[in-house]
């Protein structure tokens, strides 16, 4: 068994401030060692084992001693691994905790600090997407032979790795997240006194409109009708999903809706990605399945399972029509057929939402509230309209010409 425990030194200095101590316990060794941080008594609670918000450096100290119970916890897990703990590995994994992890002064290294110092300020997928994007520049310079620096990443890379990028049959949206991913880096760099190549701020990364799905009110109505009684694993990603398709709820609002959010006839909550707080009306579909769950005890899952349950309702449901899928890599277009359930995946539900909501006349602006979309641009994307929709209007328009001029 592995502890750590903090403690304050007995001996305070001229300024009364005494030193926190650690004590790191494992194989029945004990290691006693100071933490770096100092302060007066009153600013340290030994029973929640933490530097008080009421010291101006709190945050800052108590990022340190979590720090050190992280090593404790990677090295217990460790002990369990290799039932033994090599006594200069744990001086060094703790020695790195209480000075802070040190980074190679590359661009490899600056990257790996741009993502650790952001990880916990930033949305939840901020890491996954920055560590995704640093992995794939890896493969480039594995795959290429061009070797990345500050002074390297110029046009030639650019030009390169959009070239790269495309032969790996990449979208054009995926090309522009890991050029907005690279030149972020690269500004967080510089304003950490790095020298960049002036060629950066030429980096582009432009969006493209994509055609993903929404469903349609009967597709909907089927949803519900599904009998799942005898799967609940399905049943309740379907209820999940049919619950975003009536709300609006990205998957990570959904994901975390508790009973608290809900008073009266409307769901306030705190959007993860803007921080806006949302009032968001419940409507009878919406109803009928929170009043199958009063507790709100849907089981909670990973975004990916997520994606890959709800695929399997909707093929179980028959959505069986072929789709058209498109995408541009480089100047080319990729298209891809592929069934109606295949294309259902979390995003589908806002997406949804507001093409159902538009189709049964309720107008954009009460839509873009629900929604919380600010920009009319932006909530337009979201628009999606079937192409039986948008057959019958024309037909109706062209047909009205006609009659028209027949009278």
């Amino acid at each position: 068994m592995a502890n750590v425990r903090f403690y304050l030194d007995s001996k305070a200095d001229k300024q009364g401030e005494q030193r926190i101590m650690y004590s790191f316990t494992y194989q029945g060794k004990q290691k006693r060692k100071a933490t770096g941080v100092k302060l007066k008594p009153k600013f340290f609670s030994m029973k929640k084992q933490c530097v008080l918000d009421s010291h101006k450096d709190a945050k800052a100290f108590n990022d340190r001693l979590a720090a050190i119970k992280q090593a404790a916890s990677d090295m217990f897990v460790e002990l369990q691994v290799r039932g033994t703990l090599n006594e200069q590995h744990v001086q060094e994994k703790l020695t790195e905790a209480v000075r802070g992890k040190k980074y190679e002064s590359t661009f490899w290294g600056y990257f790996e600090r741009y993502i650790e110092t952001h990880q916990h300020t930033r949305k939840k997928n901020f890491a996954i997407s920055r560590r995704s994007t640093l992995r794939f520049l890896q493969r480039f310079e594995q795959e290429t032979g061009y070797t990345i620096s500050f002074e390297t990443l110029n046009m030639t890379f650019y030009q390169r790795f959009q070239d790269y990028c495309i032969a790996q049959q990449n979208s054009n949206n995926t090309i522009a997240g890991r050029i907005r991913n690279i030149k972020a880096a690269l500004n967080w760099c510089k304003k950490q006194g790095v020298k960049i190549h002036p060629d950066v701020e030429s980096f582009q990364s432009k969006w493209e409109e994509t055609n993903h799905i929404a469903l349609s009110l009967p597709d909907l109505q089927l949803l519900e009708k599904l009998d799942l009684s005898d799967n609940t694993r399905l049943q309740n990603v379907r209820d999940m999903f049919l619950l975003g398709c009536y709300t609006a709820l990205r998957y990570s609002d959904l994901s975390r809706l508790r009973v608290e959010h809900i008073s009266g006839e409307l769901i306030t909550i705190n959007i993860e990605k803007t921080t806006e707080i949302l009032s968001i009306p419940i409507i009878p579909q919406a109803r009928r399945i929170l009043d199958q769950y009063p507790f709100l005890n849907f089981r909670r899952i990973s975004q990916q399972k997520f994606n890959e349950y709800i695929k399997e309702v909707c093929k179980m449901a028959g959505f069986n029509e072929n789709i058209l899928r498109t995408y541009r890599t480089g100047t080319k277009t990729i298209e891809k057929i592929q069934a109606k359930w295949e294309c259902v995946a979390s995003h589908t539900m806002r997406r949804t939402f507001v093409t159902v909501s538009h189709g049964i006349g309720m107008d954009d602006h009460t839509i873009m509230e629900i929604t919380g979309h600010k920009n009319y641009g932006n909530f337009k994307k979201y628009l999606k309209h079937t192409t039986s929709t948008i057959a019958t209007k024309a037909v109706e328009k062209w047909a009205a010409v006609d009659n028209v001029r027949e009278q």
